[in-house]
């Protein structure tokens, strides 16, 4: 590869990290802020159930994830006790319909999990994000 067709290659992969785009994520998710983020969380832990998880469910699951967790939202929200609880129940309700969407069956330690990375990766970018 030359020189100058490494460098088109790295800018175009530095427009990419500036709009936050991932070509390996499905295309609906580049309209939302977090539902990448989610979306690579759910890709990560259920990837292990392999052909049962589609890609577009996931990125629809991811989107619904950004939904119900910026319904909630209030000034000062990651630090209210009860706005994080009802994220949580949220979620949870959120994840049982996945589960029985994509036909799997996770343990409740798994579920517990997937809350609460989903809920720290939403802290964090709300404490990053401009």
């Amino acid at each position: 590869i030359s020189e100058l067709e490494y460098l088109a290659h790295a800018e175009s992969q530095m427009d990419n990290l500036r709009q936050r785009r991932d070509d390996s994520q499905p295309g609906d998710l580049s309209r939302y802020r977090h539902a990448p983020a989610y979306y690579g969380a759910l890709r990560e832990q259920l990837g292990s159930y392999g052909a049962a998880v589609d890609d577009t469910q996931l990125a629809e699951a991811a989107i619904r994830q950004e939904e119900i967790i910026e319904s909630y939202k209030v000034m000062d929200w990651a630090g209210n006790l009860d706005v994080k609880q009802a994220i949580r129940r949220a979620l949870d309700d959120h994840f049982y319909a996945l589960e029985r969407e994509l036909d799997l069956t996770l343990s409740s330690e798994e579920l517990d999990a997937l809350i609460e990375q989903v809920l720290e990766i939403a802290i964090a970018r709300d404490r990053f994000s401009p």
